[in-house]
């Protein structure tokens, strides 16, 4: 009888280290999977990645000088640098077959304000705004869709 018992104790003594054993691979297995995703892996778990990337294009356009309104009888110039973004390719053309209606739009949009407008950085993103409405008036469509200042300087 005794014979029994220890071999019914050894047969539930392997079949808990088998289960221990298997539950350790398994959660092996899903730490890997997990790391492997937060390190930015193709493992697509919860369906965030989107299946296609969108593109960008940007034109850069010849730096402006110009006045700007005066403010409290003090004359002030802004010199800047501004490239246009637009997600189409084709519209890379368009924009550069009117750049010149474009930068007039820009001049116009840029001799209204005033430098402490330019200068508070609450304010550029509504200037931006602006001037991405004004261009794509001037085009007759929407196709820019952001404006970046790449050189600002304001004296």
């Amino acid at each position: 009888m005794a014979k029994k018992e220890a071999s019914s104790e050894t047969k539930s003594k392997r079949l808990v280290a088998i289960i221990i054993i298997v539950l350790l691979l398994v959660l092996i297995g899903l730490v890997l999977a997990i790391g492997y995703y937060m390190l930015g892996g193709d493992l697509d778990v919860f369906g965030s990645k989107d299946a296609e990337p969108k593109e960008e294009y940007t034109v850069l356009l010849d730096e402006f000088v110009l006045n700007l309104r005066p403010e409290n009888n003090v004359k002030n110039y802004i010199k800047v640098k501004v490239a246009l973004m637009c997600k189409d390719k084709n519209d890379v053309e368009v924009i550069e077959a009117n750049v010149n209606k474009l930068r007039d739009v820009i001049i116009a949009d840029l001799r209204e304000k005033t430098a402490t407008e330019i200068l508070d950085n609450g304010n550029i993103s509504n200037i931006k705004t602006e001037m991405v409405t004004n261009l794509n008036e001037a085009l007759n469509r929407d196709m820019i869709n952001g404006v970046y200042f790449i050189d600002l300087v304001v004296q």
